[in-house]
């Protein structure tokens, strides 16, 4: 299991979270996600949660007799009996909200080719992630190029042809904070960035994101 279980725990510690049950609220969260067959927790297992969760408050739906059946084989029943996988998933849900920008996905979901181009509205994923338009990104790159616009890094000059295409695409508005299906504007919305930039504009410096601009001055002034 990865370090966000761990992190899990730790933030069970938090004021507001009865930390006196916190290794069973994470326990809890593993054997759910060995239930599901997963061994990390990312955007996939979470959404696979997510997607049950709604029958883990039906003692009679079949997941809940599977899951029941799963943790008795294992002598653990009293997590879903007692109650400690729903209130785990309580503390979770705000747990992995805080995460969320370290979940964002840049996988892309096929679309139709409409040229109204929709972005954001949300999947069954309770974490904020949301469709990824391939469209959108193709006519960013087109309009801007294929380089990042914060460090100027090229992928294509540095590795040769292994590296043509490769780049990300950063959304100036970040897309947890946009609750409601929008036409995203591939030239205003997104602009191409590295990975390493990216990761950069994804993280809160003095509880602020940074934006591309603002990261790009600061870039100049490291290197000067």
């Amino acid at each position: 299991m990865n370090t966000l279980l761990k992190e899990f725990e730790t933030y069970c510690h938090t004021p507001g979270v009865d930390s006196g049950k916190s290794r069973s609220y994470s326990n809890a969260i593993l054997y759910l996600c060995d239930f599901l067959n997963e061994t990390v927790i990312d955007a996939s297992s979470i959404a696979k949660i997510k997607n049950i969760e709604p029958s883990l408050a039906d003692k009679n739906s079949a997941v809940y007799k599977e899951l029941l059946g799963f943790l008795i084989s294992r002598k653990q029943s009293s997590y879903l009996i007692n109650g400690f996988i729903s209130a785990s998933l309580k503390y979770f849900h705000e747990f992995i909200g805080k995460k969320q920008d370290v979940l964002y996905e840049d996988n892309t979901m096929n679309i139709s080719d409409n040229e109204t181009l929709y972005e954001g509205s949300k999947v069954q994923i309770w974490v904020n992630a949301y469709e990824r338009n391939p469209d959108a990104r193709r006519k960013c790159i087109e309009y801007y190029g294929c380089y990042c616009h914060a460090c100027n890094f090229n992928f294509e000059n540095y590795y040769g042809a292994m590296g043509k295409g490769v780049i990300h695409v950063h959304h100036i508005k970040p897309l947890h904070e946009i609750n409601e299906q929008y036409i995203v504007d591939p030239i205003n919305d997104l602009i191409p960035v590295c990975p390493n930039c990216h990761a950069i504009l994804h993280t809160k410096i003095n509880g602020q994101y940074l934006s591309v601009e603002e990261l790009k001055l600061n870039i100049t002034k490291q290197l000067n």
